[in-house]
């Protein structure tokens, strides 16, 4: 990709905006958190959603890079994966907050079904 062109087609507003809501929400964590951190010598609250902020910022400058009509190539065996995935979920998901929704893989959980919203298959082509 362009370098060029996307730093043009950047929405500046859009990123000022989100770069002053992180500041604040850590500023909010900070402030809520305070006397913890005080009484134990640990902000680890702050350091911790910091991590996510910049792991966050990370993803998505690779994601401004990444040409997502590459992904019409695998757009299939993408659907495929995520019903099986799907599926998956009677047998080996975990209940939290009253159903079984998540897939357990070590520390990390995730909903299959968040995935299905973006790989479903358009059908319309199928009648």
């Amino acid at each position: 990709m362009d370098l060029k062109r996307i730093l043009k087609n950047l929405d500046w507003w859009l990123i000022a905006a989100v770069l002053i809501l992180m500041g604040c929400g850590l500023g909010l964590i900070d402030s809520a958190t305070h006397s913890f951190a005080v009484s134990t010598g640990k902000a680890w609250h702050v350091q911790r959603q910091s991590m996510f902020m910049v792991f966050g910022l990370a993803i998505v400058t690779v994601s401004l890079a990444f040409d997502y009509r590459v992904l019409k190539n695998y757009a299939t065996k993408l659907y495929i994966i995520n019903i099986i995935l799907l599926l998956a979920v009677m047998f080996v998901g975990q209940s939290q907050l009253g159903a079984q929704r998540w897939i357990q893989i070590g520390s990390m959980s995730f909903q299959p079904s968040e995935f299905a919203k973006v790989f479903q298959k358009d059908c319309r082509h199928c009648l």
